[in-house]
């Protein structure tokens, strides 16, 4: 060995132990983290949850807006998907050229339905509408005033005659101010021509307006302008930051993926998988089929409203085809438009009176309404929720109230979520399995009061291989992002 390296070699043995002679103590900067005990890791739970809930709070006005622009990312993430991996675009270019194409289209579709609906609307006579619906108001209100029912006469007239008084004193309120406007016009007319031959008098013609009327004048002028301003503006921006945040959920999808990912024990990915496997097909499966369910509806509906003569068809199949997206009340909403129409206008078509068109139109309504729900919807969502119908209507009470629109339109798939999640949870608790292979032509009725069965032929094989299956739900998992 070299002379030299003697030296350090005592100096290494002299540093070896300290004064009493022990060895020292490793520096602590590669020592493992200790672990918590099971009280600190209860403490951090709860004050997780609260930390959770207060954010929840705080941030509830842009709630909805949040929930807009992911469900804008997960509707667009499979048009990204197929050009980033199929046509093989860069993911920046797939993801721009995604919202310029979806940006495209809605601007398309948005001119011809406004001119489909300007169309619509000038078949429609509100003036007539309205002289109609009081005409066949005051005709009803007259028959059931007084009327006899098994030998026993019924006077209503005390509720009834209040009721017809208003309706004919506005009729004539209404007759008198359309004479009225037509003798200004009248009068108005004849002053021009006076004013035209030069015979008028410049100084009686000459309005005059103090300080005051001028402000009056220009500042209501100004509210007017600034509450519209305001209103337009708000609306912009908004639409513009449910877009940006869209993107970007888009654009670091897969980062939240491989986040979430981290964040669950190695031992738990498989579960972890498989209910991010459920997850999208509960979401895929509703939403994707909503709106095809409703373009459906609405575009059949458009064809029958035309075809008996209702003025107007086109808005009220709008109206519908928008509505259906809401389950349950939204056909019913876009129904009650569309009976008015055709109790004060009456068919184009037929020859047929306004009540008995009116009758006509509910029938319709309601044949297509359940034709969707019990063939059409079926078949397009298939078994993606599997929620009672009194499930669906106390969730879009909770969601309206809770969301407003945007509640009533995902109400529906968060609770199929929950539903999913809570499963799971309480087969872990009771010790079984939460993915049990279904039995050979099992019932698979989940007591939801649905009455869903399971698929015939399926087999603990099949299972199998629907589990190997989920290695292929990493990609599809950033669209929930």
């Amino acid at each position: 060995m070299p002379a030299d390296d003697a030296p350090a070699r005592q100096g290494q043995s002299a540093r070896s132990t300290d004064r009493g002679g022990n060895p020292p103590q490793e520096p602590a900067t590669g020592a493992e983290s200790p672990e918590w005990s099971p009280h600190t890791k209860n403490i951090m739970a709860v004050a997780l949850s609260i930390a959770a809930l207060l954010v929840l709070y705080l941030s509830r006005n842009v709630l909805a807006l949040a929930a807009l622009a992911g469900l804008v990312a997960f509707l667009v993430a499979p048009v990204i998907r197929i050009l980033h991996e199929k046509l093989h675009f860069p993911r920046v270019l797939a993801l721009l050229t995604s919202y310029f194409a979806v940006f495209i289209g809605l601007l398309v579709v948005s001119f011809l339905m406004v001119d489909g609906v300007v169309g619509a609307v000038r078949e429609i006579d509100v003036t007539e509408a309205e002289e109609s619906l009081r005409s066949t108001a005051i005709d009803t209100l007259e028959n059931v005033r007084e009327f006899t029912i098994a030998g026993y006469t019924i006077d209503l007239s005390d509720t009834v005659d209040p009721w017809l008084e208003d309706l004919r004193g506005s009729g004539e309120k209404d007759a008198k101010q359309e004479a009225d406007e037509s003798k200004a016009e009248e009068s108005k007319a004849e002053s021009s021509s006076d004013s035209s031959d030069g015979s008028g008098d410049a100084e009686e013609k000459r309005l005059s307006l103090d300080s005051d009327q001028l402000q009056t004048l220009f500042g209501g002028l100004t509210s007017s302008v600034s509450t519209i301003g305001s209103s337009l503006l708000a609306a912009f921006m908004s639409g513009v930051i449910t877009v940006l945040v869209a993107i970007y959920l888009n654009a670091d999808s897969r980062k939240f993926r491989d986040g979430l990912r981290r964040t669950v024990p190695p031992d738990h990915l498989s579960d972890a998988d498989n209910l991010a496997k459920k997850t999208l097909a509960i979401w895929r499966g509703y939403l994707y089929g909503q709106l095809l369910n409703s373009l459906i509806v609405g575009v059949f509906m458009w064809i029958v409203l035309w075809a008996i003569g209702l003025p107007g068809a086109f808005v009220f199949a709008l109206m519908l085809g928008v509505l259906n997206m809401i389950p349950t009340f939204g056909p019913i909403l876009a129904a009650i438009p569309a009976v008015l129409a055709a109790l004060a206008l009456g068919s184009t078509r037929l020859d047929w009176g306004n009540l008995t068109f009116a009758v006509l139109v509910t029938l319709l309504y309601l044949v297509v309404v359940q034709l969707q729900a019990n063939l059409i919807a079926p078949f397009i969502t298939g078994k993606a929720v599997k929620l009672s119908p009194a499930t669906v209507i106390i969730g879009l009470l909770v969601g309206v109230q809770v969301g407003g629109l945007v509640g009533a339109l995902l109400v529906v798939p968060v609770i199929a979520t929950g539903k999913e999640y809570g499963r799971y949870v309480l087969a872990k608790l009771t010790d079984r399995d939460p993915f049990p292979p279904p039995a050979p032509g099992a019932d698979n009725d989940d007591g939801d009061g649905n009455g869903d069965d399971g698929d015939e032929g399926a087999t603990a094989e099949d299972a199998e291989v629907e589990r190997e299956q989920v290695d292929q739900v990493g990609q599809d998992q950033g669209a929930l992002a």
